[in-house]
């Protein structure tokens, strides 16, 4: 996956950043956040593939809520 990351508003509780995101065919590389991430796609599909039988999916309509220290 290659990608932009930019920084919108860095404050005490809160941290607003824009990730701009296109698909490669590369092997994507498996990143662990340090803080709980609320993912809201602005435009195309999030997709997180867990394990074969665990996924979530996310559209402009839908919102994914990522816990602190999970691949």
């Amino acid at each position: 996956m290659r990608g932009a990351r930019r920084k919108l508003f860095d404050g005490e509780l809160l941290q607003v950043v824009h990730i701009r995101a296109r698909p490669s065919p590369e092997k994507p590389e498996i990143e662990h956040q340090s803080m709980n991430v609320l993912v809201l796609p602005l435009a195309g599909v999030f997709a997180m593939h867990e394990s074969p039988r665990k996924h979530a999916i996310a559209t402009p309509n839908h919102a994914v809520l990522l816990a602190a220290g999970k691949p």
